[in-house]
């Protein structure tokens, strides 16, 4: 039953064990570990974003080379347009990820400052550039 399936959906639980937060004066750092797929992606974000709200952070760094599954264009799409629903206009985010700029894309247009990044070190530096603009 498709209303079913939309119920577990959306209540759907992630084991938040996987996902690291720091806080910094000027910014947050994510790093997201462990195993996920297009429809743990809304819940994902969800505490990514009540992370950084519950601590006024309008700027974050977030590495998702860890994930222990490669990400495949369709989840690169849905966890972009999940993000730049939340994000875009409020938090400027830079990305670790492989150098595939299909994500950044996805991002960007729908107006989120982002920037996707193969070293954690390039993150930051850009992130950096952005703060202290």
């Amino acid at each position: 039953d498709d209303k079913q399936i939309l119920t577990d959906w959306n209540t759907q639980m992630i084991d938040t064990s996987d996902i690291h937060i720091k806080h910094f004066p000027e910014y947050m750092q994510v790093k997201i570990e462990g195993t996920y797929y297009c429809s743990e992606f809304f819940k994902l974000v969800d505490v990514i974003t009540q992370a950084a709200i519950d601590n006024q952070h309008k700027f974050m760094l977030v590495d998702i080379n860890s994930i222990s599954r490669t990400m495949s264009i369709t989840d690169k799409y849905f966890f972009g347009t999940t993000a730049a629903k939340e994000w875009a206009g409020k938090i400027t985010i830079a990305i670790v990820a492989d150098a595939d700029n299909f994500l950044e894309s996805v991002m960007v247009n729908r107006g989120t400052i982002a920037s996707v990044h193969s070293s954690r070190k390039d993150a930051a530096r850009w992130l950096k550039l952005l703060i202290n603009a």
